[in-house]
């Protein structure tokens, strides 16, 4: 299975898409990364109860590239951007599990 990469943004790159940035209210990941589930979906995908503010889940999804797009100028180096259609998906709580060493020793030695 592939590592997940972190999409949050670098700073730098924070501050060239705002006009007057302000630290508190700078994005911390790109436009379109954002999932919304509504009611039915949320069901579709097993989830029950209400999860806390800033609880993890896991997400496994399969995706279909819908639009493809390459720019380029005089100015700039080639651009390509492309949209993605989630097809299927699978979300989970991400567990937090322990050490090795914790399961074998029942605890830390320190």
């Amino acid at each position: 299975m592939s590592q997940l990469k972190d999409m949050r943004l670098k700073r730098e790159d924070v501050v060239d898409r705002m006009e007057q940035p302000k630290i508190d209210d700078m994005p911390r990941y790109p436009y379109g990364l954002k999932i919304h589930l509504d009611k039915d979906s949320y069901k579709m995908v097993g989830l029950s109860g209400v999860p806390k503010v800033g609880e993890e889940y896991m997400i496994l999804a399969k995706v279909e590239v819908t639009d493809v797009s390459k720019e380029s100028s005089a100015s700039d180096e080639n651009k390509v951007s492309c949209s993605l259609q989630i097809k299927e998906m699978d979300i989970k709580k991400e567990e937090v599990k322990p050490e090795p060493a914790t399961v074998l020793y029942g605890g830390s030695e320190g």
